[in-house]
């Protein structure tokens, strides 16, 4: 596991999600929604996401953890 994603790794990640959420839109009936997406507004939904998911797991901590909780 990455403890500590470089921006690299960062970048990486987001892009290798974006075929999995199109293949979950897809399987729910929704894909049509994002045809008109750009890859570039597709990849900023998906760090929208990652991004609440981190701030929740940190707010759930109740600390002043700074750090980036590995996702």
């Amino acid at each position: 596991m990455i403890t500590k994603p470089s921006p690299q790794e960062k970048v990486q990640a987001i892009l290798d999600t974006v075929n999995p959420v199109a293949e979950y839109l897809k399987s729910i009936g929704k894909i049509e929604a994002f045809n008109d997406f750009s890859k570039d507004e597709i990849c900023g939904l998906i760090r929208c996401a990652q991004d609440g998911v981190q701030s929740s797991l940190k707010s759930q901590m109740k600390s002043d953890f700074d750090d980036e909780i590995p996702f």
